[in-house]
Parts: C-alpha cells; structure tokens; sequence
C-alpha cells in the first residue's frame, strides 16, 4: 500500500482534474497568471477549461500561501458575457475545487457589465457614477418600459403607425408633412 503526502495526493487530484481536459483546454489550464482570453464556438468547453485552470491556479496560490504561512492575496477575476454563462462557470469552479477539496473562494466571476458597474461604484470620484442619482433597470424591466412606450406611442400615433404597417413608401413632401404634424413631437417622431 503506498501513502501519499498530502502535496502528492494534492498533485494527483490536480493532474485527474488537467486529464479530463482536450489538449486545447489543457493549455487553458496551464495559464499562470495574466490575462487570457478564450474564444471558441458554443459548447467547445471554455467553461470547463477556464474553470479548472482557476481551480488549479487557485490551488498554487493556496499551496504557495501556505508554505509562507500567509493568506493569498488578490482574487481570481473570470469574465463572461452573459448570466447564465456566470452562474455555469461558477459552480463548474466550485465543483473543481470541492474536488480539490478546497474552499470555494479566491475568485469572482463577472459578466462584462457587471464588472464595469463593479469598478465604476468602487471609484465613483472617477467614473462620476453616483448610485444615489440613478435607477438600475433590470432586464425585465427594461422589456416592461420599451413595450410600455411602444403602447403609447401606437396609441397617440395610430395613422402614422397605420402607414408604416401598410408599407407605404413615403416621398420628400410627406415626410416633411408628418415630421410638422401636431401629432409628432421631434424628438418622438420616428421620421
């Protein structure tokens, strides 16, 4: 029966979590530090790549914190585009580290906005962002707001809106002749 060190079998979780990867992804996995960018069609396995080369990356930094009886500093920050995309890579870093049996932190994941608004209401004195002065508006809430103002410009506009699903072409005169109509405010007139 062979024991391993706790380094070894550390070692050996690491390499059983690098040998479930494509070489492609094995080279994500490899990353050491500054920034990397992964760009691949739906479904080639950025995700699991990217989530178990911040798990293995996190442990180093673990591993090397503690030969230095030390916390590590700084967090990992992982990018992606949409929510979902966050919520999947999230957990598929946690679960890498569970398997590593390590705690699941020393990372962040963002989408590009979120990171953006987390910076800029970090350093307001330099964005100029002042949450006190203005409304986040969620997704559902925008789509809520944007088919509110088409309701009511349908309702206010009914023969401008009449021409435009009749397919009419308009000529120079007509144009000029509804953009002066009291029905159509400048800057509400979608001519």
């Amino acid at each position: 029966m062979v024991v391993l060190s706790a380094s070894q079998a550390k070692d050996q979780a690491i390499e059983q979590l690098r040998s479930r990867l494509r070489p492609g992804q094995q080279r994500i996995s490899d990353w050491q530090g500054g920034p990397l960018a992964v760009s691949a069609v739906p479904g080639a396995g950025k995700s699991t790549g990217m989530a178990i080369a911040a798990a293995i990356l996190l442990s180093q930094r673990y591993r090397q914190a503690k030969l230095q009886q030390s916390i590590p500093i700084g967090q990992l920050v992982l990018v992606t585009f949409t929510r979902s995309a966050v919520a999947n890579l999230k957990a598929k870093v946690r679960q890498a580290l569970r398997q590593l049996s390590l705690a699941p932190n020393g990372f962040v994941v963002h989408t590009l906005h979120g990171l953006a608004l987390n910076i800029a209401t970090r350093h307001p004195e330099l964005s100029g962002l002042r949450l006190d002065r203005i409304t986040l508006v969620s997704t559902n809430q925008s789509h809520r707001l944007i088919r509110l103002s088409v309701e009511q410009w349908l309702a206010t506009n009914p023969p401008i809106y009449q021409r435009l699903i009749e397919g009419r072409s308009f000529d120079g005169e007509e144009t000029e002749r509804l953009r002066r109509s009291p029905f159509c405010e400048p800057k509400f007139c979608p001519l």
